[in-house]
């Protein structure tokens, strides 16, 4: 199938401060001496994705990017022979509140990276960042997915596998150790001919 996603270019523009940690360990301290520190960052992100389709578990498809997004095609009428074309069912307003926590957990990170590397900070305590985010540009992108599922004492599990990569990611029944280790040995074989057969080409 070919899931909708919108795809987000945004700049991110973050002040943040927090108290900080050093050691001296030029004095052979290993005790940390705290300090305030302040800073700001700014970052362009072009590649914030969120799908667009309600049809899946979110929870699944967390997990099978990233997508190289460098290698984008124009979507044709081509595309759509023999495949199921997902709708876009969630607004571009909503999608944004869901891309809004991507780039809240990417700033941090960025303001952490900003204040280790230019300060040489170990420890990182009460960090507060105030941010804000200016779209560049909003785009419409279909990506392929494989779904398969399977059955267990009533139950199905649902399983994706990312069409560009061929990375599986998927459910399984929580029961006894050795019943899971005789699932998973079944479930390995059907994915790896559907994963082969995508690599083929």
């Amino acid at each position: 199938m070919y899931l909708p996603y919108w795809l987000f270019e945004v700049e991110a523009s973050a002040r943040y401060s927090c108290n900080v940690g050093y050691s001296d360990r030029l004095a052979g301290k290993m005790d940390f001496s705290i300090a305030p520190a302040y800073g700001s960052c700014k970052t362009l992100h072009k590649d914030v994705m969120t799908c667009a389709s309600d049809s899946l578990d979110s929870s699944l498809l967390e997990f099978i990017g990233p997508w190289r997004l460098e290698q984008m095609q124009r979507f044709t009428l081509k595309h759509t022979e023999g495949a199921d074309v997902r709708a876009f069912t969630i607004t571009a307003e909503d999608a944004w509140l869901t891309a809004k926590t991507i780039l809240d957990q990417r700033t941090q990170k960025e303001c952490e990276k900003d204040l280790k590397m230019s300060r040489s900070v170990e420890k990182i305590r009460d960090l507060t960042i105030d941010s804000s985010y200016s779209q560049k540009r909003i785009r419409r992108l279909f990506v392929p997915v494989y779904l398969t599922s399977c059955e267990f004492r009533g139950r199905k599990y649902y399983f994706l596998i990312n069409g560009e990569t061929a990375k599986v990611y998927g459910q399984r029944p929580y029961s006894t150790s050795k019943l899971a280790s005789l699932s998973f040995g079944g479930l390995g074989a059907a994915i790896g001919l559907i994963t082969g057969a995508k690599m083929k080409g």
